[in-house]
């Protein structure tokens, strides 16, 4: 029996990735990998007792070569009796819609595919082809551009339900096992243009320093993210404990850490807390890089008390005196929404309600900065709850001239990332409310004043 055939059930068995699992889902670009893989899975399908299914990804980026990978994987599975799901997709039109590379663009919309598929079957799993030699190539490139302790693990044996049953191969074992056994393949002509990064360190950089340096680079690259990645487990499972012991509260959208309590770890752990942190306030989030963990342990070490550090579009973090503060920034549901009498509103963030009250209520109410009762028959039309603009002023109750809402926000010592959350009552006048801070001094309650509304504001903290 040939070697790769023999090392690939070992590989299989030593590391339990079909363990429970009734259908793999291979994703099948046409490739020398992906079709040596395949092939692989097919020899052991009775033995292993599971159901081989293959997905391809139509690009749509290299033209006719795209369509010409397509048609070769039908006919592959055809040869082959396995099932085959295919699909197109635009990358260019979603990587211009989020902003993002062609490469990126292309691994979302071909991992939530291959998802998609592995959904409709009971126990199965996702195989993708990813050999040593992806492997060295992924981690020189995180090197290259500064990668956390995290990055430089590489490309992952398992994570979730997928799994990278070639990485212990190189690319000349898949190309002799190809050949020995009459495996026609595709192969993608932009591999050998130095268009991006990864394709230089492929064909000019890995090429030199094994012919120059290191003839064992494929090896002792995997070798040593393999070492990265049982280092950066030990570190993770000791910094998810610590983190409850840091944590002085918690909500949906923010996560405070005791600032003398993270100090008592060392750095490597200090910074995985703070990770850990971020990874529960998104689940999705991706690992931060080196240089914005730097950014964060200088912010704790200096004290730099209210500046606020963009780690995406939506998360944030800030020193507040003892703690530090890792905010999510929820998208908005609210604004522009309409609040009518005798109704709730609910959102992510907070409650609005505006209910019909009476004389009596409004004289034995104690004040609370969240309750404000207004004159009824001055809101002419519906009342309208939004995000504050640049320019907002009222003339707040109890003062004597206009105040801008931007000064109410700074007098409340309100962080500017926070800013947004909080929401503004407006009626065809103007403001009614700043709700929970400033209600607008022509809406209060007179001696002619017949009809009143209760209007209640309540954050969630959930």
């Amino acid at each position: 029996m040939q070697k790769l055939i023999i090392e690939f059930k070992h590989f299989l068995k030593k590391h339990h990735l079909l363990e429970n699992v009734e259908t793999v889902v291979v994703g099948l670009s046409g490739g020398a990998d992906s079709v040596v893989m395949t092939h692989l899975f097919s020899i052991y399908q009775n033995q292993f007792n599971i159901q081989i299914i293959a997905v391809h990804v139509n690009h749509q980026l290299r033209s006719t070569e795209s369509d010409g990978d397509e048609t070769f994987v039908r006919k592959f599975c055809e040869q082959m009796k396995i099932p085959l799901f295919t699909t197109s997709v635009d990358v260019k039109n979603y990587a211009k819609e989020h902003n993002l590379s062609d490469e990126t663009a292309g691994h979302e919309l071909r991992y939530a595919f291959f998802s998609e598929v592995a959904e409709r079957y009971k126990n199965s799993i996702i195989a993708t082809a990813h050999t040593a030699d992806d492997q060295a190539e992924t981690v020189l490139l995180r090197f290259l551009r500064g990668s956390s302790l995290k990055g430089l693990e590489g490309i992952l044996l398992k994570r979730g339900n997928i799994i990278r049953p070639l990485l212990f191969s190189q690319k000349e074992q898949i190309y002799g096992y190809a050949e020995k056994n009459h495996l026609q393949f595709r192969e993608d002509s932009t591999n050998f243009q130095e268009c991006c990064l990864r394709n230089i360190i492929r064909n000019s950089i890995i090429p030199k320093i094994t012919k120059e340096l290191n003839p064992g680079l494929i090896k002792t690259t995997n070798e040593m993210a393999k070492m990265l990645s049982e280092v950066h487990d030990a570190i993770t499972r000791y910094a998810v404990n610590a983190l409850t012991e840091t944590i002085v509260r918690q909500s949906s959208h923010e996560i405070v850490l005791e600032i003398s309590r993270l100090k008592n770890y060392f750095i490597a752990v200090e910074k995985e807390i703070i990770r850990q942190g971020l990874y529960q306030l998104e689940s999705n989030y991706q690992a931060p890089g080196n240089k914005a963990m730097e950014q964060i342990v200088t912010m704790i070490q200096n004290g730099l008390t209210g500046k606020w550090l963009k780690m995406t579009d939506s998360i944030f973090a800030n020193v507040d005196r003892d703690n530090l503060v890792l905010y999510k920034r929820e998208p908005d549901d609210w604004d522009g929404k309409i609040l009518r009498e005798g109704e709730t509103l609910q959102t992510k963030s907070f409650q609005i309600s505006c209910q019909v009250s009476s004389i009596e209520e409004f004289r034995s109410q104690d004040h609370h900065r969240n309750i404000e009762f207004i004159d009824r028959d001055l809101i002419e039309k519906e009342i309208t709850v939004r995000k504050w603009q640049n320019g907002d002023k009222l003339k707040p109750f109890g003062f004597s001239g206009i105040k801008k809402v931007s000064d109410i926000f700074i007098n409340n010592k309100i962080p500017v990332i926070k800013k947004d959350r909080i929401p503004l009552l407006t009626g065809h006048r103007g403001i009614i409310w700043v709700c929970g801070l400033a209600i607008a001094n022509e809406y209060r309650i007179t001696h002619r004043t017949q009809n009143i509304l209760k209007l209640t504001y309540m954050e969630n903290d959930i």
